[in-house]
């Protein structure tokens, strides 16, 4: 499920990547990279996929979502959004970075990292000084990555 965790791979960027906002187009190539990550069944992934852009663009719900493209394919996304307060724990009501996910061959050269950084630059264009996120203490990738950015 996660990214091989490679601390000594060599992270180079990749020349004439771009970070842009997701649009509706973007849906089938977010949830292909998605099932081939998390598994399940294309066609399905696509349509919740587009229900939730749909849900954006009509302000039904507090979230972005951006894409990293390739020579005009999207090779990976990554979403933040507004959770409520948990009444399960200790999470409070805030923005989070909701996950970044980049495909297989495009791993570890900064795609992921030009994700979160565009997410960052977004949330704080909207007002917001405050933003949490949380991951498996077993995805060393990602504790990584934040950690490169400051988070703790």
């Amino acid at each position: 499920m996660f990214a091989d965790y490679l601390p000594d791979s060599s992270r180079i960027p990749t020349a004439g990547l771009r970070v842009r906002p997701a649009e509706l187009p973007d849906a089938p190539a977010v949830a292909e990279i998605y099932v081939r990550r998390d598994g399940g069944v294309l066609t399905e992934v696509t349509t919740a996929v587009r229900k939730e852009f749909h849900a954006i663009i009509e302000g039904r719900i507090e979230r972005y979502v951006a894409v990293a493209e390739l020579d005009g394919s999207v090779i990976g996304y990554g979403r933040c959004g507004w959770l409520s307060a948990s009444e399960d724990g200790p999470a409070p009501a805030g923005w989070y970075l909701l996950g970044v996910v980049v495909g297989d061959f495009h791993r570890r050269r900064g795609a992921g990292q030009m994700l979160t950084v565009h997410r960052l630059d977004w949330i704080a264009a909207e007002g917001v000084r405050e933003v949490f996120y949380f991951t498996s203490s077993n995805n060393r990738v990602s504790l990584e990555l934040h950690a490169d950015l400051g988070f703790v």
